[in-house]
Protein backbone atom coordinates (compact mmCIF):
# COMPACT_ATOMS: atom_id res chain seq x y z
CA UNK A 1 0.00 0.00 0.00
CA UNK A 2 1.38 3.45 -1.30
CA UNK A 3 1.03 5.57 1.80
CA UNK A 4 1.95 9.40 1.27
CA UNK A 5 1.90 9.40 5.44
CA UNK A 6 3.83 6.55 6.20
CA UNK A 7 6.61 7.64 8.14
CA UNK A 8 8.78 4.63 9.03
CA UNK A 9 9.04 2.09 6.15
CA UNK A 10 9.65 2.99 2.82
CA UNK A 11 9.32 0.58 0.01
CA UNK A 12 13.39 -0.26 0.07
CA UNK A 13 13.08 -1.14 3.80
CA UNK A 14 9.81 -3.68 3.29
CA UNK A 15 11.49 -5.42 -0.11
CA UNK A 16 14.95 -6.19 2.01
CA UNK A 17 12.82 -7.56 4.84
CA UNK A 18 10.81 -9.64 2.74
CA UNK A 19 13.27 -11.25 -0.02
CA UNK A 20 10.87 -14.26 -0.45
CA UNK A 21 8.33 -12.38 -1.49
CA UNK A 22 5.98 -15.32 -4.55
CA UNK A 23 2.77 -12.93 -4.36
CA UNK A 24 2.67 -8.95 -4.30
CA UNK A 25 -0.22 -6.48 -4.90
CA UNK A 26 0.52 -2.87 -5.31
CA UNK A 27 -2.59 -0.60 -4.20
CA UNK A 28 -2.12 2.86 -5.03
CA UNK A 29 -4.55 5.45 -4.03
CA UNK A 30 -6.98 8.10 -5.92
CA UNK A 31 -5.75 11.54 -6.99
CA UNK A 32 -6.02 13.18 -2.74
CA UNK A 33 -4.60 10.11 -1.53
CA UNK A 34 -6.37 7.75 0.99
CA UNK A 35 -8.42 8.68 3.81
CA UNK A 36 -7.17 7.21 7.07
CA UNK A 37 -9.84 4.95 7.52
CA UNK A 38 -9.21 3.55 4.20
CA UNK A 39 -5.75 2.88 5.48
CA UNK A 40 -7.02 1.28 8.66
CA UNK A 41 -9.37 -0.93 7.07
CA UNK A 42 -6.82 -2.39 4.53
CA UNK A 43 -3.86 -3.01 7.21
CA UNK A 44 -6.63 -4.73 9.08
CA UNK A 45 -7.42 -6.72 5.90
CA UNK A 46 -3.19 -7.71 5.10
CA UNK A 47 -2.01 -4.92 3.51
CA UNK A 48 1.54 -2.92 4.67
CA UNK A 49 1.81 0.75 4.14
CA UNK A 50 5.06 2.14 2.94
CA UNK A 51 6.47 5.32 1.57
CA UNK A 52 7.41 5.47 -2.25
CA UNK A 53 8.93 8.37 -1.43
CA UNK A 54 8.94 12.26 -0.74
CA UNK A 55 7.09 13.42 -3.93
CA UNK A 56 3.61 12.99 -4.40
CA UNK A 57 3.07 11.47 -7.62
CA UNK A 58 -0.48 11.03 -9.48
CA UNK A 59 -2.20 8.12 -9.29
CA UNK A 60 -0.94 6.81 -13.10
CA UNK A 61 2.95 7.64 -12.43
CA UNK A 62 2.85 6.39 -8.96
CA UNK A 63 2.17 2.85 -10.29
CA UNK A 64 4.38 2.76 -13.32
CA UNK A 65 7.32 4.19 -10.45
CA UNK A 66 6.25 1.03 -7.58
CA UNK A 67 6.51 -1.12 -9.57
CA UNK A 68 9.93 -0.25 -11.48
CA UNK A 69 11.13 0.11 -7.98
CA UNK A 70 10.09 -3.34 -6.93
CA UNK A 71 11.73 -5.25 -10.30
CA UNK A 72 14.76 -3.37 -9.29
CA UNK A 73 15.09 -4.51 -5.93
CA UNK A 74 14.27 -8.22 -6.92
CA UNK A 75 16.12 -8.49 -9.90
CA UNK A 76 19.86 -7.14 -8.59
Amino acid sequence: LAYENEKTLNLRKLLKKNKNINNLAIIIGPEGGFDEKEVEKLEEAGAISCSIGKRILRCETASIAMLSMIMYEFEF
